[in-house]
């Protein structure tokens, strides 16, 4: 039984998690926004994925939503080429206001 055990423990020991996860860095409801994005994200290299949510969870019920998807190193980049801001992933110095 402790073997058993013990070969249970040290398989969970050697895995580790992904290093470089998926990340959801957009949402809509038009499929062709979502082709957009997709052809925009690939032409710089980044592998996007499109996960398609049934109606039936997706808001407003009734009608598919898209998401896209890409690797968290590549989050930055895909915000940046997309247009959108989501979590401040540009960290700019502010001048500070004249007296």
């Amino acid at each position: 039984m402790f073997d058993r055990i013990r070969r249970t423990v040290q398989s969970l020991r050697g895995r580790r998690p992904a290093e470089n996860p998926l990340v959801k860095v957009a949402g809509t409801i038009h499929e062709v926004e979502v082709d957009v994005w997709r052809t925009a994200l690939e032409r710089q290299g980044i592998e996007a994925t499109i996960q398609e949510l049934a109606p039936e969870v997706a808001p407003p019920v009734g009608r598919p939503t898209w998401e896209v998807w890409v690797r968290l190193s590549d989050e930055t980049q895909a915000r940046l080429i997309l247009g959108l801001s989501g979590r401040s992933v540009i960290r700019l110095p502010r001048q500070k206001a004249q007296e």
